[in-house]
This record gives C-alpha cells, structure tokens and sequence, in this order.
C-alpha cells in the first residue's frame, strides 16, 4: 500500500537524485507520523530521518506546511486514482464495482489502522 503512495510522492521529482531524496523524504515523514503523529513531524526530525540536510530538504520543501500538504496530498492522491481504476474495470455491473470498492476501501483502513494504532 504505502509503495504506490511513496511513488506518488516521489513522482514529483525530475531526476533520479531528486526521487530517491523524495522517497527517503516519504519514509521518514511515514515513520514520524506513524510514531509520534503529524505534530513530530518537524523539518528538523524529516531531514535527519531522511538523512539529509536541513537546507537539503527545504530544497524540496521550503515550509513544513508545504511537506506535510505534500505528504497527504500524494496519500489522498494515490487512494482517488486507486478507487478509479476499480470503477474502470470493465466486465463488471456498477453493483459489483461498488462492492470492490468498498471491500478495498475497508481493507485499506485496516492496513492503516495496523500501521498507525
């Protein structure tokens, strides 16, 4: 699950450099939020989890309000492209795609209920 948001994330970069630097960025912003919550996540606590500078990482993001939109944007991004690829599956009534719908919406929330509770 967080593979596909983290390439989301990542996407946003131009070079190899640039998406490695966003991924390391994505896991550490991950593992901040999932530990101590949205309020940890500092610019401070990003960079060196993501092991990069402070003046690395607000080459990405010069705000923490820019990261953190950045973070649940690619999140909420990811999950609207998922839900439509399951509408687009041809072959199957509307009935039948709501159910796919709901059933992976449910399985997501219980992955991330895992990871976060």
């Amino acid at each position: 699950m967080f593979d596909g948001i983290e390439a989301e994330f990542a996407a946003a970069a131009r070079t190899p450099k640039g998406q490695r630097a966003l991924r390391g960025i994505f896991r550490a912003m991950r593992a901040t939020v999932s530990r101590h919550g949205v309020d940890a996540a500092s610019l401070d606590a990003i960079a060196e989890g993501a092991g990069l500078t402070q003046p690395a990482l607000r080459h990405y993001f010069p705000t923490r309000d820019e990261l953190v939109s950045a973070f649940f944007r690619s999140g909420a991004e990811w999950y609207r492209r998922r839900l439509e690829d399951l509408l687009h599956e041809s072959g199957r009534s509307p009935r039948e795609q709501l159910a796919e719908c709901i059933s992976w919406h449910l399985e997501f929330m219980e992955d991330v209920d895992a990871i976060l509770w």
